[in-house]
């Protein structure tokens, strides 16, 4: 909240840094890799960013335009196409059959309270893991984590234990594309 993403940005690019966000199908998380003579100042950074993140809304519907690109390209790529019929084919009523992309609807519902509910619902004490790897110095990790996870509340874990009940018969999906061109 100390900082707007363009002095963030600015931060991170004259120390020659790298910060960003991931997820999958199981996870969340941020990414530093940094040069080792800036670990300090980074360290902080990284810490606000986690703990207090600003969440534009202009930001946000950059990245929903980009998912929502990656949605549409999705129909281009019979891989992924196979990959995500035989997850909604073998997990059916689990979390796992649905597209780790979204859906046009899922995305058009989303603005910035619900990513704020969500990134509280989610980063808690029970959900926390760091990893630090390289030439760092340890003392200075480990109270960056420590100060961090003070600021998170002891919340739920996210793990949930759903029902798998395998397809009890063969499945045979098909798809067709009139595309003149498939990759």
């Amino acid at each position: 909240k100390n900082r707007t993403e363009e002095q963030i940005n600015l931060e991170i690019e004259q120390m020659a840094a790298s910060l960003g966000a991931f997820s999958g199908r199981n996870t969340m998380g941020l990414s530093l890799e940094i040069l080792q003579p800036y670990q300090a100042k980074m360290s902080e950074l990284f810490a606000e960013v986690l703990t207090q993140p600003i969440w534009p809304k202009n930001g946000i519907e950059r990245e929903k335009k980009l998912q929502m690109e990656q949605i549409r390209t999705k129909a281009d790529n019979p891989s992924q196409i196979a990959v995500q019929n035989f997850m909604s084919s073998l997990f059916t009523s689990h979390p796992y059959s649905r597209d780790i992309l979204g859906s046009k609807e899922s995305l058009t519902n989303i603005g910035q309270t619900e990513v704020k509910n969500y990134f509280s619902r989610l980063t808690t004490k029970k959900n926390a893991y760091f990893v630090v790897a390289g030439n760092f110095d340890r003392q200075l990790w480990l109270d960056c984590i420590e100060n961090s996870v003070k600021h998170f509340d002891v919340g739920q874990s996210a793990r949930q234990i759903f029902d798998f009940h395998p397809p009890d018969k063969d499945v045979c999906i098909t798809s067709h594309s009139d595309k003149a061109q498939s990759h």
